[in-house]
């Protein structure tokens, strides 16, 4: 089976992280649970191109590749990628394209068959949907409710990570909201055992 992978809030605290960095520099008290909506600027009521200024000093700078790893979510790429095909699906700037090319492979060796960006330099931007069946991908763990729910129409089911920021709505049903890794291990073993137990 081919599952994708986001990074940012799936395999890495990136939230957290730019937070804890934004504070810093600007002697603020910005917290996790207050990012009650997927982009910044409209959680926390600043200004856009204050937003994207601190953005792009962050993702260049030694603490965005320091960011803390989500719990369980090393043991758990390693458990899956080794019965399925792992590709990375990521909205992540290209810019950015050889500094997590290189965490990746820092921190999951060997466990991605492909590693995608929505935005590749050179080429037109696509939907993750989009991605998805072009890839022939039929999971997708996300944290993006936007994201989920274009998947979720496309006919991808969804493992959609609980986080302050994708609690709006009524999710359809090949949407999932789980609490953390071993959920998303542990529904997946259950497939597997089910679906062996057809056959």
């Amino acid at each position: 089976m081919k599952i994708g992978v986001d990074i940012d809030g799936v395999l890495v605290d990136f939230v957290s992280g730019f937070l804890q960095y934004y504070n810093l520099k600007y002697g603020t008290d910005l917290k996790y649970n207050d990012a009650t909506t997927y982009y910044m600027e409209e959680a926390f009521g600043l200004p856009q191109d204050k937003i994207s200024s601190i953005m792009n000093e962050y993702l260049r700078s030694h603490a965005f590749v320091r960011m803390q790893l989500i719990p369980g979510s090393k043991e758990a790429i390693g458990n899956l990628s080794s019965r399925h095909s792992l590709h990375i699906i990521t909205a992540r700037s290209s810019d950015i394209y050889d500094r997590t090319v290189g965490w990746l492979h820092h921190n999951f060796p060997g466990c991605f068959s492909k590693i995608l960006f929505s935005n590749s330099p050179g080429l037109p931007k696509m939907s993750k949907a989009a991605i998805c069946k072009q890839q022939g991908v039929s999971i997708l763990v996300e944290d993006s409710l936007e994201n989920a729910l274009t998947c979720s129409a496309a006919g991808v089911t969804v493992f959609l990570m609980d986080c302050p920021w994708n609690q709006r709505g009524q999710l359809p049903e090949n949407v999932i909201r789980v609490s953390d890794w071993q959920e998303i291990v542990e529904t997946l073993q259950k497939e597997e055992r089910f679906l062996t137990e057809t056959l």
